[in-house]
């Protein structure tokens, strides 16, 4: 598997999770708790993890095309729901 991961400090990141995991669960299976969603897209998986003011969103996927899908994905949702903060995604791969 190939991974990337992202970390974003606000003092919304727990609202940030909740919002775009409700917004997955509309389409795609997810499993959730209060700290971590998985979501299991058709080309991968995606996860939101919130500690304090952090959210961690991480993905991987088989082949680097379906991890850029995605990526793109979880990070065209992210900036959807956090435009007002302009916050950034800086991608690091996981090793």
């Amino acid at each position: 598997m190939i991974k990337l991961w992202a970390n974003v400090e606000t003092a919304k990141a727990e609202k940030y999770q909740t919002v775009m995991t409700r917004h997955f669960q509309r389409k795609v299976e997810v499993i959730w708790n209060e700290n971590e969603a998985c979501v299991y897209f058709p080309t991968g998986i995606g996860y939101l993890t919130v500690t304090d003011n952090l959210l961690q969103i991480r993905c991987e996927s088989e082949t680097e095309e379906k991890l850029k899908i995605v990526q793109s994905v979880l990070e065209s949702h992210f900036h959807q729901f956090t435009h007002r903060e302009n916050l950034a995604l800086e991608w690091h791969t996981l090793k």
